[in-house]
């Protein structure tokens, strides 16, 4: 599930060889944590699409890899002796430092703890996650390549606000139509500047701003600010009429046109009138 997370400490990274081996799904490009222990044993992806891990000295980054959102990738982290490997989808990478000591109760899996502080979610998925007491080989690393984890259904809409009118833009729709389902999560990246000061909410009664619908709804950041987003996971026991818009402003998401007669018959000649 997105954004969840898993504390595991005492491991010892110093004296013993070990395999980490897990599936990620990325859902946006954003400074996002998979797996951390503070300035000891850290790896995250950058805004960038890159990849990037700490284990005791210094940031490095991997060179010509990038990684494209909506996709599982398996990441395997191998110590065998002095040498650390990892893996890419079965596709090997040296790295230059090693650990030291063993993990602490800061270590986590898809965040950042700091003691009672945690942050930095993941923002997409973790599958499988393993770790060994030995040094998995490069044939038993290609076996876990070989069984991805069934893709998700999750969407990333990019949100934008149009200025006449002013409406949400989504995937360069005004005002797009959603029918919003069961078993889907739908994330909506609110990172453009021109959604300052527009968080988008969702609601069973559109633009009733007194009601929100907050059912496994996550906003992250400053909407117009890198790194924003909104997101929407609805489960198996969702039904019903769901709509999006704007916590400040009225009539800037989709909701459909009614159309109300005032009378449902009339005789020939006289007047029919209609509110929309």
């Amino acid at each position: 599930k997105l954004s969840n997370k898993v504390n595991i400490y005492g491991w010892d990274f110093y004296s013993n060889d070990f395999t980490i081996s897990m599936w990620v799904y990325i859902t946006i490009h954003t400074f996002q944590v998979f797996l951390r222990d503070l300035s000891r044993f850290e790896f995250w992806f950058n805004a960038d699409g890159s990849l990037s891990y700490n284990i005791g000295s210094g940031n490095q980054t991997l060179s010509n890899t990038t990684f494209p959102i909506n996709n599982w990738y398996h990441i395997g982290v191998v110590r065998d002796n002095d040498v650390m490997k990892m893996y890419i989808n079965g596709t090997v990478h040296t790295l230059n430092r090693k650990p030291n000591g063993t993990l602490s109760s800061n270590f986590c899996i898809g965040a950042t703890k700091n003691g009672t502080n945690i942050g930095d979610y993941f923002k997409g998925y973790i599958d499988d996650f393993r770790m060994y007491t030995t040094p998995l080989s490069q044939e038993h690393i290609d076996t876990l390549v070989a069984n991805p984890p069934p893709p998700p259904t999750v969407t990333t809409y990019v949100t934008k606000v149009s200025s006449n009118p002013q409406v949400f833009d989504i995937s360069n729709t005004d005002q797009l139509q959603f029918d919003f389902s069961a078993n889907n999560t739908y994330i909506f990246d609110q990172s453009d500047p021109t959604n300052a000061g527009q968080q988008l909410v969702f609601g069973t009664t559109y633009d009733d701003k007194a009601n929100l619908y907050t059912t496994d709804v996550r906003t992250v950041g400053t909407p117009g600010q890198s790194g924003a987003y909104t997101q929407l996971e609805l489960g198996s026991d969702f039904s019903g009429d769901l709509f999006y818009y704007s916590d400040t402003t009225n009539n800037m998401g989709y909701a459909p046109i009614l159309v109300t007669p005032d009378a449902i018959n009339k005789n020939f000649g006289e007047q029919l009138s209609i509110q929309v």
